[in-house]
């Protein structure tokens, strides 16, 4: 068992890496990513809205829908296309997502400053 003092110092540490972690996920947010020569948003809600369009088209039987990139240029392509250009940038997300769940997780369960020390991004 931890010295109150140090148990404190841990949390507190813990808490100071977690918050790195965290900020980590909310700058790939505001990130772009490049998908079939199209530079995209990299974010969840980014990519939720690109979802939402496709959905839209695919509900009133549309064969194409328009994305719009990061300089608000639209991009019309077919629905298959478009399904694979989310599959990209969802892929991404969540696997940035994942990474920093991880090594929450990971912070979360060291016992001392010195195991804490080799948690890294």
């Amino acid at each position: 068992m931890l010295d109150p003092v140090d148990e404190y110092e841990l949390s507190l540490a813990v808490e100071e890496l977690q918050n790195t972690f965290r900020q980590k996920l909310a700058d790939y947010e505001l990130s772009t990513k490049i998908v079939r020569g199209a530079e995209y948003h990299a974010g969840f809600q980014s990519i939720s809205k690109l979802k939402g369009a496709l959905d839209l088209a695919e509900s009133v039987g549309d064969d194409t829908v328009t994305f719009f990139v990061v300089h608000n240029v639209g991009h019309t392509m077919h629905v298959r296309i478009a399904r694979r250009v989310l599959e990209a940038l969802g892929k991404s997300y969540q696997d940035i997502f994942a990474k920093k769940q991880r090594k929450m997780t990971e912070a979360a369960a060291c016992r001392n400053l010195k195991e804490l020390r080799s948690v890294t991004w």
